[in-house]
């Protein structure tokens, strides 16, 4: 035995370390799922004969863990020494894949049978359950030899009463590793109030923001963004697992500046799985037309009512698009004023200045063009009010001119915000 035990000791040191260096070249474990199938020949000692046994297993789903086997057998029975009995069989079963010290995994398994039993005079069919443990260990690569001792227990026998038969297998299994696609993230967006208004008054102060992954677990970054007209981030939020309560925005920007009104804001969710792939979904956060509370008025902040350079008609010349963007500043302007039934609505007009630069000519522009130039802005916009619904002895009309601009006149990609219409509650 010694001289034996010389000659395999290095040989089996050699096929460990072959083992050992196969396992650390191999890629790492794919995120997603990954499906083995395995094809197996192997021969088969009975107490009475032998046999022989081929299989074709699929593991990995749904858990990488599970083992599902379909084999087919033929074997033969020599009872007390006579002719040999053919018996074939087929039998499906199901294990768990436990791996031992990198080399080695054991498989306890589980299945149900049917065969047949031949002898001279007669054929007998009969029901199995087997039961199963399988050892084996990795020669290389996915190449593995196995050893597994089994036992099948009749349930059925058209021949009538049948024993339990026990097998000891043993012979080659080969895995071949199928990587499925990993399913996306699949983000969603979901946005409310409808409208919300960050103006004060406790109503509806904040947009609630709700994230979902449909896959989670294949997520390892999300991003959330709201951006502004020009698709400058005004704020964001991110982490790695889904906000279970949702995100809140108040409305503030990075730098402190106040939400426009009445304005479409777009929110952006952007993913990043496991293996790098994005996504991005959007949805819209609308801002309402807000009320500010000014010491004992109200200021009512909407987006400017258009009208071209040196015209009092809000409608002239503009597209039919434009037109109905007015209408609905407008049309909102009148709901919200039944709101407060003991105020009273003041138009002011506003207007750009051209020569700001020369106080004296300033000045004369101021009296002799902007003050009646906004003053009959500020009259017609009174005007569609009352059409929409609003009492006449309610609103009345200002022109302020170019004395109250929100940008310096110098200013030539904004200055169109000079040209506007604010509105004012006051008891």
């Amino acid at each position: 035995m010694k001289p034996i035990r010389r000659t395999l000791r290095p040989l089996l040191r050699a096929a460990a370390l072959m083992a050992a260096v196969t396992l650390h070249a191999e890629e790492r474990e794919w995120p997603g799922t990954t499906l083995l199938t395995e094809t197996s020949w192997e021969g088969q000692a009975l107490p009475g004969g032998f046999g022989a046994r081929a299989g074709f297993a699929v593991g990995g789903w749904p858990r990488k863990e599970t083992v599902f086997s379909l084999s087919g057998d033929y074997r033969w029975e020599t009872p007390d020494g006579g002719e040999p009995i053919p018996q074939p069989g087929a039998n499906l079963s199901a294990g768990w894949r436990m791996p031992l010290f990198g080399l080695l995994r054991v498989m306890p398994r589980a299945g149900l049978g049917a065969g047949a039993v031949f002898s001279p005079s007669s054929a007998a069919f009969v029901q199995y359950a087997e039961f199963g443990l399988q050892a084996s260990v990795r020669l290389g690569g996915r190449d593995y030899f196995s050893v597994e001792p089994a036992v099948r227990v009749p349930f059925f026998s058209s021949g009538g009463a049948s024993s339990p038969q026990f097998s000891l297998a043993f012979g080659l299994r080969k895995e071949t590793p199928w990587i499925m696609p990993l399913r996306r993230v699949q983000p969603a967006l979901s946005i409310s109030p409808e409208r919300f208004s960050p103006d004060g008054d406790g109503i509806d102060e904040t947009a609630r923001i709700g994230v979902s992954l449909k896959r989670p677990k294949n997520a390892v970054r999300w991003k959330a963004s709201i951006l502004d007209a020009g698709d400058a981030e005004l704020w964001t939020a991110e982490g790695s697992a889904a906000p279970e309560n949702g995100l809140e925005w108040n409305g503030t920007g990075k730098n402190g500046a106040e939400p426009e009104p009445a304005f479409d804001y777009r929110c952006v969710l952007e993913t990043e799985d496991l293996i790098g792939r994005t996504e991005r979904t959007e949805a819209f956060i609308t801002v309402d037309i807000l009320v500010i509370r000014d010491g004992d008025r109200y200021k009512i902040r909407v987006p400017a009512i258009k009208f071209p350079s040196y015209e009092t008609d809000f409608a002239a010349g503009q597209s039919r698009e434009l037109l109905e963007e007015n209408r609905a500043t407008l049309e909102r302007i009148a709901l919200l004023f039944a709101r407060f039934p003991e105020y009273t609505l003041t138009v002011e007009g506003h207007a750009n200045a051209v020569y700001w630069a020369d106080p004296k000519r300033r000045d004369r522009e101021q009296t002799e063009t902007l003050v009646p130039l906004s003053r009959k802005r500020a009259e017609n916009v009174r005007e569609a009010l009352i059409l929409l619904g609003i009492e006449e002895n309610r609103i009345r009309a200002v022109g302020m001119g170019g004395s109250r601009p929100v940008v310096p006149f110098g200013k030539s990609d904004e200055i169109w915000k000079n040209r506007r219409v604010e509105f004012i509650l006051s008891k």
